[in-house]
């Protein structure tokens, strides 16, 4: 059985609600670029190919392919798609809803995209002006996520890798070896270009584009197939625990209920 939401028929659909205990996931991705040699889609991508692993271990319904994240900081590179923050959490609030009316009250928020950070801990914050018919849940695929240091460390062989490096092309290559240029890998660079470094611990609005300007940050000539494999198997084990504890989560829509009846005074 399909656990993707698109794929599956409505009486299917009712049945998977039951199978998961209402439970949904919602890859987080986004269009950009990520160097020369990946897909636009490659956090949409993963994202989606990641929670349908996990939830191929811990039943779970996939939302259909999500790429409203933000990605303002990629505007001036070709196909980014960048909507507006206001229209970005309405889209995600709104989509939560609809899983809920559709009996799926825990929403699992699986980010795929580094830049969504802002975005989805902002909207979980959110989540505390009134009740919802969901209870919202965030997964982080970074190194303060399940994508922890010791997920990777035996897999790397570059001292720097992050956007469109080594491990994320090792990922892609995995799941759509098809989609991904490895003869570009080499076209720019993935160096930091420090160039606010002058400015010491002040943030600028433009801090990811100055430091990395071909939107790509470390070297993807070392990505392996292989090493993609190993990485998707580990991250889905881990999705998959998480996916276990929330399904079994009682306490959380508790305490929400709680903090929204002590709102009213």
């Amino acid at each position: 059985m399909t656990w993707k939401w698109e794929e599956l028929t409505a009486p299917d659909f009712a049945a998977a609600v039951e199978k998961t205990r209402g439970v949904c996931i919602i890859p987080c991705g986004v269009i950009e670029k990520h160097g020369a040699h990946l897909p636009l889609g490659t956090d949409s991508i993963n994202g989606t190919a990641l929670a349908v692993a996990a939830a191929e271990l811990e039943p779970a319904v996939v939302f259909p392919f999500y790429y409203f994240g933000m990605i303002q900081t990629a505007k001036p590179q070709p196909g980014t798609i960048s909507y507006s923050t206001r229209l970005l959490l309405d889209i995600l609030e709104e989509s939560c809803a609809e899983a809920a009316r559709n009996g799926l009250h825990k929403v699992v928020l699986l980010d795929s995209h580094g830049g969504n950070q802002h975005l989805l801990g902002l909207f979980m914050r959110m989540l505390q002006e009134k009740p919802r018919d969901f209870t919202a849940y965030l997964i982080t695929l970074g190194a303060a996520g399940v994508g922890q240091p010791e997920v990777v460390r035996d897999l790397m062989t570059t001292a720097y890798d992050h956007h469109g490096g080594e491990i994320e092309t090792s990922f892609t290559l995995h799941n759509r070896p098809d989609l991904v240029r490895m003869e570009l890998t080499a076209e720019c660079s993935g160096a930091d270009q420090k160039r606010l470094a002058h400015l010491g611990p002040v943030v600028t609005s433009v801090d990811w584009y100055a430091r990395f300007p071909e939107h790509y940050a470390g070297d993807a000539t070392r990505a392996s197939k292989e090493k993609g494999a190993t990485y998707a198997e580990r991250l889905a084990r881990r999705v998959a625990a998480l996916l276990k504890a929330i399904k079994e989560d009682r306490v959380t829509p508790g305490i929400l209920e709680e903090f929204h009846a002590k709102t009213r005074h």
